[in-house]
């Protein structure tokens, strides 16, 4: 505007100069030709004037429906938020209603080193060992029937190990094994073609390891559900009488239909280790422990323990007691892996928690009174803290 007001006095002004300075000037029409300029100049000026108000006045208005806009989107956004967080606890006030019928369990551990690993690789080296020792292994059992013995066999040879190596926090299977364990390890993880199972380092698995994963299974820790484990959940099988002498195989394909969960390890490359557990409605009946009139539902509580016990668990016993005790108490640090809980097989319905290493421990029955200096060891553990993640919260 500053502009225009400028050009039109100069111009008048050069007018002005224009009408004046000529000769013989007659006053009067320099006179009617001067009112006229200044005229055109007054009206000039009024105009831009005019113009800059009407500019600001719509500037104004405009940034009053900008402001309006965003005031209304602000108000929407929060009436989603509010919606969003009344359906969040709707759903959350559902899930503790609704019940379990099937769980799947995945424990991610991204950070997972080759030592931790090598369960995977030993224990498929060891059941392929084990494989062609006995033509009539692979002659008798179908491929599917072979594939249910080698899963059978990782439960223990490297689900097993790897539970106790996690509780001891040295994230190291080989003390695990007995035999050529860490040439085996290099081995197996990465056989040459044409490989021979009996050239293979001899190994086994220590029989002093049958480590159980303890979790909860309502908000209320009411429920407990012992994972990994297959005496925890028995599926008997009838023997069938075969021809000849073929009973250790037969007894091995039975041992792999005698429980009902599947476990497996899962070797992620960059990305870790995966555990996997997955238990239907019959397994969850037969691994868990629950409170007189408590049931097993979708919700778990937001912040909660579970728990590796190392030693001294039977089947069947009352380790609920244990899970209630060993409620987290500490501040939760930084986490070592995500723990991911899927109900009901409803991927939209999963659950992220982040996991962190707690203490290990043992819980003893003082027998002090009768037998001075006596106390039993009952159990010995390792508490995992477990957090749901901020983002799902």
């Amino acid at each position: 505007m500053w502009l225009t007001i400028a050009g039109l006095v100069i111009a008048g002004g050069s007018a002005l100069y224009g009408i004046w300075s000529a000769k013989d000037v007659e006053y009067v029409t320099a006179g009617i030709a001067s009112a006229l300029t200044v005229a055109g100049i007054v009206v000039g000026l009024v105009t831009a004037w005019n113009d800059r108000s009407e500019s600001l006045t719509s500037a104004r208005l405009a940034e009053e429906r900008h402001s309006q806009i965003v005031a209304d989107l602000e108000t929407q956004r929060q009436d989603a938020v509010s919606r969003e967080r009344t359906a969040l606890a709707q759903f959350k006030a559902l899930r503790t209603s609704l019940p379990l019928y099937n769980l799947e369990i995945v424990w991610d551990i991204p950070d997972a080193p080759e030592a931790l690993k090598d369960a995977i690789y030993l224990a498929d080296g060891m059941f392929e060992s084990y494989a062609v020792r006995d033509d009539e292994f692979r002659r008798m059992l179908s491929r599917n029937e072979r594939d249910e013995v080698r899963a059978s066999f990782a439960v223990d040879d490297a689900i097993g190990p790897v539970l106790a190596a996690l509780a001891d926090g040295s994230m190291n299977v080989h003390q695990f094994y007995n035999g050529q364990v860490d040439e085996a390890a290099r081995l197996y993880r990465d056989l040459p073609a044409g490989f021979d199972p009996l050239e293979g380092p001899a190994i086994d698995r220590s029989t002093e390891i049958d480590p159980v994963l303890l979790l909860p299974l309502n908000v209320s820790i009411s429920g407990v559900l012992s994972l990994g484990r297959k005496a925890d959940d028995p599926r008997p099988q009838n023997y069938r009488q075969n021809p000849g002498n073929y009973d250790a195989i037969i007894n091995d394909l039975l041992t792999a239909r005698s429980f009902g969960f599947s476990a497996t390890a899962t070797d992620l490359g960059d990305k870790g280790l995966e555990l996997r557990f997955v238990y239907d409605r019959k397994s969850l009946e037969q691994a868990s422990r629950l409170s007189p009139g408590q049931t097993m539902t979708m919700a778990w509580p937001d912040e909660f323990n579970m728990i590796i016990v190392t030693k001294g668990l039977p089947p069947g016993e009352d380790d609920l007691s244990l899970l209630k005790e060993m409620q987290p108490r500490d501040d939760f640090k930084q986490p070592f892996s995500t723990l991911t809980l899927i109900p009901n097989g409803l991927k939209d319905a999963a659950i992220e928690f982040d996991v962190q290493r707690g203490v290990g421990g043992s819980l003893t029955t003082d027998y002090s009174t009768y037998y001075e200096n006596d106390n039993s060891t009952l159990f010995e553990y390792t508490t995992f803290h477990v957090r749901k993640r901020i983002s799902q919260e």
